[in-house]
């Protein structure tokens, strides 16, 4: 009896093993390759939202109401003749210059000067101020219960209010570096309104200064 035996023979290939275990063929392109691709596949959206981006600024630019900005330059100088020949409670070569400047610079914001002026100008009675601003003197429900009546005590006491806060709104005060010179600047829609009240607002800074100036001599020749 004869026997025969089989040998199953092994593959002698070698095997190689990459360190990733993914071959070169199935690798991801660059992000900023699939960002080109995203966009180029939604070139045409895109670009619609572009165009009508462009469109709306267009639109609103045109509908938007332009403002003016008037500027009235004025000098701010704290050396002043001593006519009483009395000195004073500051004393003029003290350093306190940056002081006396932020003062002034206060003042000429001031909510008093902001009254001075809409006083001066009566601007609580004047519609096309209102208007300059985008608004009305009165509000919605006054002018529905006294629309032929006379103007109140509390409607003018309103309009008062209201002309003073858009004269705080839209005033704007400018030092120049360097100088005691000081901008001051009103925007409004009117240019004829932000001229005005331009000039108008230095003339009652100016009195107002010279008011106090007034009354510290006269104290002081009293005393």
């Amino acid at each position: 009896m004869m026997l025969q035996t089989s040998v199953a023979k092994a593959d002698a290939s070698p095997y190689v093993e990459t360190g990733t275990g993914v071959s070169s063929g199935d690798m991801a392109p660059p992000l900023l390759l699939q960002y080109w691709q995203l966009a180029a596949r939604w070139k045409w959206v895109i670009i619609g939202i572009i165009l009508a981006s462009l469109i709306a600024g267009v639109v609103a630019t045109t509908m938007m109401t332009p403002e003016f900005t008037a500027a009235s330059r004025i000098e701010i100088s704290r050396d002043q003749k001593n006519i009483t020949k009395v000195d004073g409670v500051d004393d003029g070569a003290n350093g306190r210059d940056i002081e006396f400047y932020a003062t002034q610079w206060e003042l000429l914001e001031s909510r008093t000067l902001a009254e001075r002026v809409a006083q001066s100008l009566k601007l609580a009675d004047n519609s096309a101020f209102f208007a300059s601003h985008g608004t009305t003197p009165d509000d919605a429900s006054d002018m529905f219960n006294t629309r032929n009546l006379p103007v109140s005590a509390d409607q003018r006491v309103k309009r008062e209010k209201k002309a003073i806060a858009l004269l705080e709104k839209h005033v704007g005060i400018a030092p120049i570096r360097g100088s005691s010179l000081v901008d001051i600047r009103y925007r409004s829609a009117s240019p004829t309104f932000s001229a005005e009240i331009a000039n108008v607002w230095t003339q009652e800074f100016i009195e107002t200064s010279m008011d106090r100036r007034l009354g510290a001599t006269a104290q002081a020749r009293t005393y």
